[in-house]
C-alpha cells in the first residue's frame, strides 16, 4: 500500500513538472513567434523585392548549396511555392525573369515592415530587374511600386525570358 502511495506521489510530481515546463515553453513560443508565424506560406501575385546572399553575406540555403555556389537567378519562398520551383517575374517596365526557389525566407517582420509580401532575391535578380543589387525592407516601404514584381509560376527555363 505504501508503494502504491509513492508511486501515486511521484506521477503526481511528474505531471506538475511536465505541466510547469510546458507552460513556460509556451510563454517562450509566444514572445519570439511559433515557426509558423516566422515566415509566410501565403501565395501572392506580387511580391516587393529584396536581396540577400552577395559577397560578404553568403549562406547555407534551404533547399541545398549555398548562395555563393548555386546558380545566381536564385529567390526565398520555398516555404510557398516548394523547392526549385521555377517562378516568372515581372516589372511594371516590361522586365522579365524566370528565377528559381532555392531557400526558404524571409522572415514575416520583413513582409510587415515592407508593408507588402516580400520576395528576397540574390543580388543577380535586384541588379537585372531593378539595376539595384541590394535591396531591404525599407526601400520597398520606401518605394512601394518602384521594386514591385508580378509572379507566376512557370516550367520556362532559368534566365532572362
Amino acid at each position: 500500500m505504501q508503494f502504491r502511495g509513492l508511486l501515486l506521489a511521484a506521477s503526481i510530481g511528474v505531471a506538475l513538472l511536465t505541466s510547469a515546463c510546458a507552460a513556460e515553453t509556451d510563454s517562450e513560443e509566444e514572445k519570439v513567434g511559433s515557426t509558423d508565424e516566422a515566415m509566410s506560406s501565403k501565395k501572392s501575385s506580387s511580391y516587393g523585392v529584396t536581396t540577400f546572399g552577395g559577397p560578404g553575406d553568403y549562406q547555407a540555403l534551404a533547399c541545398g548549396g549555398n548562395s555563393r555556389t548555386v546558380n545566381h537567378w536564385y529567390v526565398a519562398s520555398s516555404q510557398r511555392y516548394g523547392c526549385n520551383k521555377h517562378l516568372k517575374l515581372t516589372t511594371a517596365k516590361g522586365k522579365c525573369l524566370v528565377v528559381y526557389t532555392a531557400d526558404a525566407g524571409p522572415a514575416s517582420f520583413v513582409e510587415s515592415h515592407a508593408g507588402m509580401p516580400v520576395l528576397d532575391s540574390s543580388p543577380a535578380v535586384g541588379e537585372y530587374l531593378f539595376s539595384e543589387d541590394s535591396l531591404g525592407w525599407s526601400d520597398i516601404a520606401a518605394h512601394p511600386s518602384r521594386y514591385k514584381v508580378n509572379v507566376v509560376v512557370t516550367s520556362d527555363p532559368v534566365g532572362p525570358c
